[in-house]
């Protein structure tokens, strides 16, 4: 019976797969995954640790010490390392910091394991063990305690900077001063009570120095607006996730023209079509139109007659950023825009920062 199983397995599962028999084996095996996979950033730990250059599955080349980044990049597949990479990733997503701390002590803490499960433990005997010391570590770390941000004090300047700067000194050292006074301010500009990771971005322009940093109450793209008009003040945004131009059929055909008034009735129509909405966006005060795709000269011509300001996004992330911080809604189409769907902006320029231009709404 048993001998019949075994040679019917290698039929059962796709090639390449490993057989473990008994629990000892499997829970040894996972044990050394997890710490193998621990061991990749035991190196990048602390400030002066040594950075890794991580190419991910799109071929995109990374060159970090961030633990979390070098984590969220690698494909792990192992059941046991994964829940290693998945704790630290939620110690990033909730304090922001320790995701390397995790991996290490999580892999130190299944190396001792080993050792005591071949001196004969049974893994119950273990788990039973790490928990009394965890429970006794919680003790020790109540009593360690320096500084205790409390609920209130989030509305608090001068004490979130206390709470942010031991985090921004792991990854920052010798800057944590000046970009725990950026990120506090940051964080106060975007409802604390309610805070949402997303709605702080950072923005990298070659030239200058981190000290030439500063904070923006708004939105920054690193794109120069299309149109002739680059500043508006007090003004509406609409935002669209479509083409502005024409509606394009599905086939192609050829068109015989006799005379240049044959060509110049075909294209009024089109022109016509395009001057009524941008006319009509007009008289609802937008001043700001911004596109996810290609948006036609014809239009552009019509934007420019109107000074509107009329940036191309092609990020769909950077869209529904700006969405948010507009307050607008996303249109799908050119045809039927509602006031409702309008965002508003108080100011909308372009500024040279280094060597780059970049729109600043702000």
């Amino acid at each position: 019976m048993i001998r019949g199983m075994t040679s019917s397995i290698p039929r059962l599962f796709r090639e390449g797969y490993k057989q473990f028999s008994g629990l000892e084996e499997a829970v040894l095996r996972n044990c050394e995954a997890a710490i193998d996979v621990s061991e990749m950033v035991r190196t990048s730990f602390g400030p002066n640790g040594l950075s890794k250059i991580v190419i991910n599955r799109i071929e995109k080349v990374f060159v970090t010490t961030d633990a979390a980044t070098i984590i969220s990049e690698l494909d792990v597949e192992h059941p046991a390392a994964k829940v290693l990479c998945l704790a630290a990733a939620m110690q990033q997503r909730e304090i922001g910091d320790g995701a390397n701390f995790i991996m290490i002590f999580g892999g130190e803490l299944l190396r001792q394991a080993q050792n005591l499960l071949r001196s004969g433990l049974h893994p119950s005997d273990l788990i039973r063990g790490y928990t009394m010391a965890e429970k006794k570590a919680q003790e020790f770390l109540k009593e360690a305690v320096i500084y205790e941000v409390q609920k209130t004090d989030l509305l608090d300047k001068d004490k979130l900077i206390i709470g942010i700067k031991s985090a921004i000194s792991s990854k920052q050292y010798g800057l944590e001063d000046f970009l725990s006074k950026l990120v506090a301010e940051a964080c106060l500009n975007s409802n604390p009570l309610n805070f949402n990771v997303d709605n702080i971005r950072s923005v990298k322009v070659l030239g200058g120095s981190v000290k030439d940093s500063y904070l923006i109450k708004g939105f920054v793209v690193e794109t120069q607006p299309l149109s002739h008009t680059t500043f508006k003040e007090k003004t509406k945004v609409a935002v669209f996730t479509c083409s502005f131009e024409s509606t394009q059929t599905e086939t192609k055909g050829n068109i015989l023209f006799h005379d240049s008034k044959e060509l110049f009735n075909y294209t009024k129509g089109e022109e016509d079509f395009l001057h009524k909405i941008v006319k009509g966006l007009h008289e609802m005060d937008v001043g700001v139109i911004v596109c996810g795709e290609k948006i036609s000269d014809i239009a552009l011509h019509f934007m420019d007659k109107y000074h509107m300001v009329v940036i191309k996004l092609v990020s769909k992330f950077a869209l529904r950023r700006l969405c948010r911080a507009t307050k607008a809604r996303p249109c799908v189409t050119i045809n039927d825009v509602r006031l409702d769907d309008l965002g508003h902006i108080n100011k909308v320029y372009t500024q040279e920062i280094g060597s780059e231009q970049v729109t600043i709404f702000s």
